[in-house]
């Protein structure tokens, strides 16, 4: 499962071979796209995409264990410009992006729903690798290990696997 900028890929691979694929256009840019856009709406701020990388990473797509907390967000008005700060709670963030995540998650549970038996008794057995920017995000393999009931693993450098397994399979054609 490869999580990237704009789409989110699932394949099924067995000796270089794909044997199922599914896809959808929501990835880690649809997550950054959200969050600046409820604030640009919601407050009239403009959020920088730096600002909007830390407070994803920083509330990640797992389960809120603190409710307590709240996170700082330095961003320019839109009116006059001029930076402001503002405190918001984790929970509010994490509204914005669940739903997404949820989508990114059920892109993967959608393909294990169609394959044969035999083919899901060798994914049990492999497990799922989880690639691209959204495995760097905390708490999205433990979602997808629940919701898929597989082990999930994610590479050293997941954002280099993919274009490592291409270059692969290439050789191998």
């Amino acid at each position: 499962m490869d999580v990237g900028d704009g789409v989110t890929d699932c394949a099924i691979v067995r000796a270089g071979e794909i044997l199922e694929s599914h896809a959808t256009r929501v990835a880690c840019g649809s997550l950054r796209e959200r969050v600046q856009g409820c604030f640009h709406q919601s407050w009239g701020l403009c959020l920088t995409a730096a600002e909007v990388e830390r407070m994803i990473a920083t509330v990640g797509a797992g389960k809120l264990l603190r409710t307590d907390t709240h996170i700082l967000v330095k961003t320019a008005s839109r009116d006059v410009g001029s930076p402001v700060a503002l405190t918001v709670r984790p929970a509010t963030l994490q509204s914005m992006i669940e739903p997404l995540v949820s989508e990114i998650i059920d892109t993967a549970t959608n393909l294990l729903q169609k394959v044969p038996p035999a083919l899901g008794c060798e994914i049990i057995e492999s497990g799922i690798l989880l690639t691209g920017g959204g495995a760097l995000l905390p708490g999205l393999r433990e979602r997808l290990t629940e919701a898929a009931s597989i082990k999930v693993t994610t590479p050293a450098k997941p954002l280099e696997v993919v274009i490592g397994g291409l270059r692969g399979m290439l050789m191998h054609a």
